[in-house]
């Protein structure tokens, strides 16, 4: 796709919408199947998806249907072992997405540290303004 969209004499805007953008429905089932799997706590759910906005801040990169699995991997994994002394093996999780072995997988999240330059921390408003992004505020309405 980026081979024919570079040659192609269409508008940036009109190149983007031509990008399938990932189903919500397919990232809710992956990421649950992830949960499943992780064992993780919701504080990982969310510090993986500050740290994922991280990410794409620095780089300027955008999710996409051939990198938003591996994208949220790699920002789970990190949050999920930056928090928790328990956490996936990398043979574990190279069964929920088999297409890295475990050592590119080891490989991919320094180089995912390397990008957000090792800036794991977040405030607590940080944490706070990701929870409320997370839920919609659904979580406090009564």
């Amino acid at each position: 796709w980026s081979r024919v969209l570079a040659n192609s004499t269409l508008s940036r805007d009109e190149k983007l919408t031509m990008i399938t953008l990932p189903k919500l429905a397919s990232i809710k089932k992956f990421l649950v199947t992830y949960v499943e799997l992780a064992i993780c706590k919701p504080e990982v759910m969310i510090t993986g998806y500050f740290l994922l906005r991280r990410l794409l801040e620095v780089t300027g990169w955008y999710l996409r249907p051939t990198n938003w699995k591996i994208m949220v991997i790699l920002s789970f994994r990190v949050a999920q072992k930056y928090l928790e002394f328990d956490f996936l093996s990398n043979d574990r999780i190279h069964s929920l997405y088999p297409i890295y072995s475990s050592q590119e997988y080891a490989d991919l999240e320094g180089l995912f540290l390397h990008l957000i330059d090792y800036r794991c921390y977040m405030t607590q408003d940080q944490f706070y303004h990701c929870f409320i992004e997370l839920t919609g505020g659904s979580y406090f309405s009564c």
